[in-house]
């Protein structure tokens, strides 16, 4: 549970910041005329806010489903890079890191995991 509270903690900075950017998505997205179910969708789906703008800026401009694809693979490729630096943290876990949990390495995740000094476990 200490644990739990530390890393809690450690995450107050980086939610505080999240939120006035997911305000000004929701602004961006009212403003534009999205249907709020099509927003709810983006942010849903999408992990990165960059991504999210981006893709509200792609479909407005009636880009093809291809543009959008490559566009977003390659905003979200840094998700790739921020995940290496944290495979370092994960030598000693006794057993292998899931898909799932590989694939949700977010700027909350490496940002607090990076600045440890010691191995992380799997949970």
């Amino acid at each position: 549970m200490n644990e739990i509270m530390k890393g809690m903690k450690k995450s107050i900075p980086i939610a505080l910041g999240y939120f006035p950017v997911a305000f000004s998505f929701g602004v961006l997205c009212v403003s534009s005329g999205l249907p709020l179910g099509l927003a709810t969708f983006i942010s849903l789906t999408n992990l990165t806010s960059s991504g999210q703008f981006a893709g509200v800026q792609l479909i407005l401009s009636d880009s093809t489903y291809l543009e959008i694809a490559i566009t977003l693979l390659l905003i979200n490729f840094r998700y790739f890079l921020m995940s290496l630096s944290l495979s370092v943290k994960y030598r000693n876990a006794k057993s292998r890191v899931s898909l799932k949990e590989s694939s949700t390495v977010g700027a909350l995740k490496s940002e607090i995991n990076v600045s440890r000094s010691d191995s992380i476990s799997r949970f």
